[in-house]
């Protein structure tokens, strides 16, 4: 697979012989790995997902090698509590490290984030920004008042709401920091990652 890809410039190729070894040897940690980050780096992250998802069958959910990158594929593909479950699952297992911890934190954090800065989008005034006074003094006389209000009111809900989320999404990754901080003390890893949440959510004297 490495001649394939390294010498013949052939990643076609490459990805058929390691599919031919992974049917040999399901539970080789390299070849799995190897095959699965291949088929990620070419865009074909739901192939790499299945790659991934047969090497923890093989080894019965009990190999950490397999168990963080099948975790973070699923929350790359948007299914999130499966991700939680298998992160929680890895964790569990004896000689679990740091890296797992961090994964789950920095996935927590990214989604909290995105969806934080989603609300905040949407709290915007978008009519000022894209169709001027005009647009929305249109609005106001085509719009009934009392439907425009109830729209408002409904509105607003739904963004406190996605904002609350986003929050407790954060909050889920600084627990996780926290207990790692305290399970890895010394753990450099833990403690960059976790700065690194604070200052994407604006915390600079907690980072």
């Amino acid at each position: 697979a490495s001649l394939e890809l390294r010498v013949m410039n052939d990643p076609h190729a490459a990805l058929d012989v390691y599919k031919t070894a992974v049917e040999h040897c399901p539970t080789s940690r390299s070849l799995v790995l190897a095959y699965a980050e291949l088929l990620r780096e070419r865009g074909r992250k739901k192939d790499a997902l299945e790659v991934y998802r047969r090497g923890c069958e093989v080894t019965a959910w009990k190999v950490q090698a397999f168990l963080r990158p099948t975790a973070s594929m699923y929350a790359s593909v948007g299914e999130f509590e499966t991700a939680r479950a298998i992160f929680r699952r890895s964790l569990r297992l004896c000689g679990s490290t740091s890296s797992t911890l961090v994964a789950w934190a920095r996935m927590e954090a990214s989604l909290a984030l995105e969806q934080l800065a989603d609300a905040r989008q949407q709290q915007s005034p978008r009519f000022f920004r894209h169709h001027g006074t005009l647009s929305a003094s249109f609005r106001e006389i085509n719009d009934p008042p009392q439907q425009h209000d109830h729209n408002s009111e409904k509105k607003s809900a739904a963004e406190s709401e996605a904002e609350s989320r986003a929050r407790d999404g954060i909050r889920r990754a600084r627990a996780l920091f926290a207990s790692g901080a305290e399970t890895w003390p010394e753990s450099p890893h833990v403690w960059n990652a976790w700065a690194q949440l604070e200052v994407r959510a604006g915390e600079i004297e907690a980072a």
